[in-house]
């Protein structure tokens, strides 16, 4: 380990003066010296927390905070004349939690490095060839374009896309219902978040899962398990 590295590595916590990369240089910006707290492998965020953030969904605001040393939406809040929390808002906000979470990365939190032998933090701005993260409010060409690559795929209109973390599990319940010899519908139906959805809707999942490669191809030799009983 460097010297550099074994600074930011004992780095508890405090005061980060921050840079900016700029060109070939680096500024620092004086008004944005502020506590951070270490979160992940070299890197910080803001000790002000939690942060609330607009969900996107008018009279919903996203709560974000650390947990288990990561950022991650901690809870939803339904402000005065917003709708009711449910099932159908929480399915909403699914793939705008994840994009939420990337804008309030690049705003909230730095990437730790050494200056004139002291810990600081430096902005998540820097081009993708560059190996490190995005700021999501950048207008450069080169970085608006992977921002694109980055967004959550577009569904139909009024139906948010499937997350990776939602087909991750809908592989999870198929190879299940698979070992128990049980439907896809019976073994969705003894999950909260999974009851209450058609047939059909449950067999396109498994197509979605099988499309990203969380599941193999149909192997025609091995009859899938059926979506009900009767199938």
């Amino acid at each position: 380990m460097t010297g550099d590295e074994d600074l930011i590595g004992t780095w508890e916590g405090g005061t980060l003066r921050v840079f900016m990369p700029l060109g070939h240089e680096t500024v620092e910006i004086e008004n944005l010296a502020r506590e951070y707290t270490p979160i992940g492998d070299g890197w910080a965020i803001r000790a002000d927390r939690p942060f609330p953030l607009p969900s996107g969904i008018p009279g919903v605001t996203l709560l974000y905070d650390l947990r288990d040393g990561r950022l991650a939406c901690v809870a939803v809040r339904s402000d005065d004349g917003g709708p009711a929390i449910g099932a159908g808002l929480l399915r909403r906000l699914e793939p705008l939690i994840l994009a939420k979470g990337r804008v309030l990365f690049a705003s909230h939190v730095v990437r730790l490095v050494v200056r004139d032998g002291v810990v600081g933090g430096e902005l998540p701005f820097a081009r993708p060839s560059a190996g490190r993260f995005v700021n999501f409010a950048e207008p450069n060409a080169d970085v608006t374009e992977e921002a694109k690559k980055r967004e959550p795929p577009k569904g139909r209109p009024g139906r948010p896309p499937l997350s990776d973390a939602r087909l991750d599990r809908v592989a999870e319940l198929y190879r299940e219902a698979r070992l128990q010899g049980i439907s896809m519908a019976e073994r969705c139906g003894k999950e909260k978040e999974f009851r209450g959805y058609s047939h059909a809707t449950i067999r396109n999942w498994v197509r979605r899962a099988r499309k990203r490669e969380k599941l193999p191809p149909v192997d025609r030799s091995t009859p899938d398990p059926p979506t009900t009983k009767e199938d």
